[in-house]
C-alpha cells in the first residue's frame, strides 16, 4: 500500500522500487538479533510491540500526508517508513515463530509451524483481498484500516499465553 502511494504522490513508477527493496531488507537484517533477543524473553511482548509499530507508522505516514504534504512527494520519505516498517515486520515474524515453537515443545514443533504458516498464508491472502478493496477508496484508506489492524494485534498479542519458560 505505501509503495501505491509513493507511486501516486511521487510520480515515479518502478524505478525507485529498488531503493524501497532494499530499505525492507537492510531493516529486516539490522533489526533481526534485537527481534531475537527480545523474543527469547518474551515473544508476545515482540508481537505487541512490532505491531504496534507498524500501526503507529501508520497513522503517523497519514498525518504527514496532511501535515507535512511536500515530504510525501520525496522518495526518501517512502524509503525511511518502508525501513520502520520492515523492522516491525521481522519484528512480528520473529516474534511469530518463536511463540509457536516455545508453545509447541517436544515433539509437535513441527506441525505446530506448518499449522501457523498454512494460516497465515491463508490470512495473508484474505487481507491481500480485502486491502484489494480498500484501495478502491484509496491508498490512505488502506492505509488507516490496516494499521487500525496493526494495533489491534498488538493488543491481542500482550494479551496471548508468555510461552517462555521462566529462567
Amino acid at each position: 500500500v505505501y509503495v501505491t502511494l509513493a507511486q501516486s504522490r511521487t510520480g515515479q513508477e518502478l524505478s525507485a522500487l529498488g531503493w524501497l527493496m532494499l530499505a525492507t531488507g537492510l531493516a529486516s537484517t539490522l533489526s533481526a538479533s534485537f527481534w531475537g533477543a527480545l523474543s527469547d524473553y518474551s515473544s508476545r511482548a515482540t508481537m505487541a510491540m512490532a505491531a504496534a509499530i507498524a500501526g503507529v507508522l501508520g497513522f503517523a505516514v497519514l498525518a504527514a500526508s496532511y501535515l507535512l504534504p511536500a515530504a510525501m512527494t520525496h522518495i526518501g520519505f517512502y524509503a525511511a517508513v518502508l525501513f520502520i516498517l520492515g523492522i516491525a515486520h521481522a519484528g512480528v515474524r520473529i516474534g511469530r515463530k518463536t511463540h509457536i515453537v516455545d508453545l509447541a515443545g517436544g515433539d509437535r514443533k513441527a506441525e505446530y509451524v506448518a499449522v501457523s504458516n498454512t494460516l497465515i498464508g491463508i490470512l495473508l491472502l484474505m487481507i491481500g483481498g480485502l486491502v484489494s478493496i480498500l484501495l478502491s477508496f484509496g491508498a490512505e484508506a488502506a492505509i488507516a484500516a490496516l494499521s487500525t489492524m496493526a494495533l489491534l494485534g498488538a493488543l491481542t498479542a500482550y494479551r496471548l499465553t508468555h510461552a517462555q519458560a521462566p529462567d
